[in-house]
């Protein structure tokens, strides 16, 4: 009884909630992150908007029965392969990724170690595709046994000293990489594969 009678208030009341649960999305997400890593997080997020539109399909009141089945499979198999995603026993393994500074870098080579450079930027998408290559527990375990120090040199806001480590290897632009062992060096740039970076990291400098 004391509430006032819906009409133009509500519909900004709605506005203001909607925000609000996007605001929390944000918050869930960046924790998501942490916990499950970058690549599978986005695999689920793109699970859930292919979930919404299925959901969305199954309510237009013109499907037929069939469509209604196939809809409801979509919206069942989207689910499972989320489930997956999340529920997932394998303990979290990653490469631990030293922050580039020039005197990581110059220490790194001081004491004579295995040196791997991640050129990377959040703004490229072909750096975030190859980001999932680096969770692989193959790819892992090789970085570990082999004690190789991971630096990732973060080129989001185009920063003047990774530039011009980057232009020591003749590149102007991410994804670049580079594994750097024995004062010899093996650059790729572009698209990466898991093969071309289990036989850098494995191969470089032992010729």
């Amino acid at each position: 009884k004391r509430l006032p009678k819906a009409g133009a208030w509500l519909t900004t009341f709605q506005k203001i909630m909607g925000y609000t649960m996007l605001l929390s999305c944000v918050w869930v997400f960046s924790i998501l992150l942490e916990q499950i890593g970058n690549s599978r997080s986005i695999q689920l997020l793109i699970f859930i908007i292919l979930m919404i539109f299925c959901l969305q399909q199954f309510n237009i009141n013109r499907r037929s029965k069939i469509q209604r089945i196939i809809m409801m499979c979509g919206i069942a198999g989207t689910l499972a392969i989320s489930f997956c995603q999340v529920n997932d026993d394998k303990p979290c393994q990653r490469i631990e990724w030293n922050e580039y500074t020039e005197e990581t870098l110059r220490n790194a080579v001081g004491a004579n170690s295995h040196i791997f450079l991640n050129f990377t930027a959040k703004w490229c998408m072909n750096c975030q595709y190859n980001e999932g290559i680096f969770d692989d527990d193959e790819v892992v375990k090789i970085f570990k046994d082999n004690g190789i120090f991971a630096i990732r040199c973060d080129w989001t806001n185009r920063n003047e000293k990774i530039t011009e480590l980057m232009q020591r290897y003749d590149a102007v632009a991410v994804p670049l990489y580079v594994s750097i062992k024995n004062g010899t060096s093996e650059v790729i740039s572009g698209i990466l594969t898991k093969s071309k970076l289990i036989k850098m990291v494995g191969t470089n400098g032992d010729k």
